[in-house]
């Protein structure tokens, strides 16, 4: 690819690299960047999530930068996995990306690492599973990304179905602070 999404590509690809492909790094570098994120939490013994931290975008992203993450909030909701966006300046203007890690406990293994790049009005860059053999799709990821996951496909609105694992309706105690969402999920007070 060339043209300011290929100058994006490798921008991501390198800082990718350097980070040996652990998104965790990546999230370290660009923490101060963060504008949303998804966080399945663990209290109690820390085996098993049970509450689910949501903050909303709370700025004036690009339409396509709110549909991408709402679209990884569904798909955690399925697949379990935590979600990152973060809004990086690069040589060529400012850039949005999705850092998505499957979730992994003692029952569940939906280990993976993938990345979701946008330019500065939302325009799909790429998507890529962050491993050794890095390369990047042509499309944003849909349900088939997350290893050990029922298949589940996004159909361009969220829906509640009975394979969701958690949702605003599952859960037993909702608190909000600001754009802050705090789902406290129902198996959370059998493990304190």
């Amino acid at each position: 690819m060339t043209g300011i999404h290929g100058i994006i590509r490798q921008f991501y690809q390198q800082k990718l690299e350097e980070c040996n492909y652990g998104l965790e790094a990546v999230w370290d570098s660009c923490k101060d960047s963060q504008i949303a994120r998804l966080e399945l939490l663990e209290s109690g013994d820390g085996s098993v999530f049970d509450t689910v931290e949501i903050e909303l975008i709370n700025q004036e992203a690009p339409a396509p930068i709110q549909l991408a993450f709402e679209r990884h909030i569904w798909l955690s909701q399925h697949c379990l996995s935590d979600v990152y966006v973060v809004e990086i300046l690069t040589e060529v203007g400012m850039t949005y990306a999705l850092l998505v890690e499957g979730y992994v406990s003692d029952g569940w293994d939906g280990g993976c690492h993938l990345i979701e790049v946008f330019d500065e009005v939302g325009g799909f860059v790429g998507a890529a599973v962050c491993d050794e053999d890095f390369v990047w799709l042509d499309q944003p990821f849909d349900g088939d990304a997350f290893p050990g996951s029922p298949p589940c496909h996004w159909t361009g609105s969220p829906t509640v179905s009975e394979s969701t694992i958690w949702s605003v309706e599952k859960a037993s105690r909702t608190e909000k602070s600001g754009n802050i969402t705090l789902l406290v999920m129902p198996w959370a007070d059998s493990l304190e």
